[in-house]
Order: structure tokens, then sequence, then C-alpha cells
């Protein structure tokens, strides 16, 4: 139950959007320098911050969907 609590309490903290741990979110974490949130296999962006900081919404929703099933994810 706490695991839930707590990933509630992450997702309402702000604008949060959950990507999945793949090569293309370090990427996109990386290159514009946006804090985050590891936990069970999702890493957790402000996707506030990450638009001010130059990064495309439609991008990040696409990446959003991604699956770690699916590998790397590069597109």
């Amino acid at each position: 139950m706490s695991k839930s609590l707590d990933e509630a309490i992450r997702m309402c903290d702000g604008n949060k959007i959950a990507l999945p741990e793949i090569s293309d979110t370090w990427r996109l974490i990386d290159k514009y320098n946006i804090n985050y949130t590891a936990s069970n296999g999702k890493i957790y962006i402000d996707i506030d911050e990450a638009k001010s900081k130059g990064a495309k919404e439609d991008y990040i929703k696409r990446l959003s969907k991604m699956s770690r099933m699916y590998g790397k994810g590069d597109f």
C-alpha cells in the first residue's frame, strides 16, 4: 500500500509525468538538465520544468507511452 501511496503523492506534486527508464529518457534528462525522481522502473519529471528548458511536450508525451519491453525506444 505504501508504494501506491508514494506514487500517488509524487504524481500529485506539480505537473509530474512518468517516463520509462530507457535510454531516450536519460538523454532527455541530460540534454535539458531536468530534475527527476526514479522509482519502480519509472522516471518522474515535472513537465512544466522540462518545457521551460526547451523540451518539446509532444516528445515527452510520446516517450511516456513507451515501455521498457520495447528496449531502447529510440525514435
